[in-house]
């Protein structure tokens, strides 16, 4: 239904930060601090690892950070991990080179389309289906924890998060153990800050290869936006009341389309009012119209917020990709 995914937005819907479909956890938050063990057979030698591990949490894995730090021996060679994920998008700190690359997680929306935002459950399915067999369960610091075992991996979850795992392929045996969990927490703002590094976007976060600090290679079309003039809140209100119009009229196309010939008329309606081209559908049944129909809707309502907004950082503040339509 690229009709709807491109122009409804129904992806950006279920990753909004308020929308409760974002589901990687069976937890609204939480913080697990990790004793981290690793060993290395290379070349006949080895070398061991130890290391500190913590995840935090928020809105069901929405927001998502995970750090680590240790170091190998011989050798005292250290390392030091720091990701942060929002929704798709992803930011890794390099602190060999003192910047952050930032891109959307590759493939992530479409496995939200298709898990309709509960990533937890497609999880669990998917573990069964790889082949991983669940082997009863422990306790970890109070809390029930069900063992998963493959062919080259053991992880004690709950509810999605992992307490323990242990990793073996050859030459390299690496062990995760919670040392601190705490769930239900109050996360502020201020946990997910990231150190003050200049910011590499690759293609998929913005359309541009660039650094916020440095020059910037940018896409065509991304060229083309930046020429166009910052219009005016009075203008783009203007412009949303147009568009309301459109959705609103689509809306109940929809809402009465039950056949297949019925939706591609509407979407032959609506290419033509947003004068764009959407090839026409080979299935339709009632949960795909009963989605569309909550997409529109939620789509609306940004509409609606940004027509009443009273200055551009309020409008703004409604749904980012509202801003498609002017």
């Amino acid at each position: 239904m690229r009709w709807i995914f491109c122009l409804v937005g129904i992806g950006t819907f279920l990753l909004s930060a308020q929308s409760p479909a974002f589901k990687k956890y069976d937890l609204p938050s939480g913080q697990v601090v990790y004793k981290v063990t690793e060993t290395q057979e290379i070349g006949g030698k080895s070398r061991s690892y130890r290391g500190s591990k913590k995840l935090l949490f928020d809105r069901y894995g929405y927001r998502e950070l995970i750090e680590e730090e240790g170091s190998w021996v011989p050798g005292g060679e250290r390392g030091h991990t720091l990701t942060l994920r929002i929704g798709t998008r992803s930011w890794i700190v390099d602190f060999d080179s003192r910047m952050i690359l930032e891109s959307e997680v590759p493939g992530m929306k479409g496995i939200l389309r298709s898990a309709h935002g509960d990533l937890y459950r497609l999880a669990m399915r998917l573990r069964r289906q790889t082949g991983e067999v669940p082997e009863g369960n422990v306790t970890v610091l109070g809390y029930p924890c069900r063992m998963w075992v493959s062919a080259q991996m053991r992880e004690c979850l709950y509810r999605g998060v992992v307490l323990r795992s242990e990793r073996n392929v050859t030459g390299d045996r690496r062990i995760e153990e919670a040392v601190e969990a705490r769930f239900g927490i109050t996360v502020p703002d201020s946990a997910y800050k990231l150190p003050d590094f200049p910011k590499v976007r690759f293609p998929g976060a913005g359309g541009s290869r660039t650094s916020e600090r440095g020059t910037s290679e940018r896409s065509p079309a991304v060229e083309k936006s930046r020429k166009k003039p910052r219009l005016t809140l009075e203008a783009i209100q203007k412009r949303l009341r147009e568009k309301r119009r459109i959705f609103t009229d689509v809306r109940r196309c929809v809402a009465a389309s039950h056949k297949l010939s019925e939706i591609n008329k509407c979407i032959a309606r609506f290419s033509k009012a947003m004068g764009e081209s959407f090839d026409p559908l080979k299935s339709w049944d009632e949960q795909q119209r009963r989605e569309a129909l909550d997409s529109i809707d939620a789509f609306i309502q940004g509409i609606d917020c940004g027509i009443g907004a009273e200055n551009l950082d309020a409008l703004h503040r409604c749904r980012p990709d509202i801003s498609r339509l002017y």
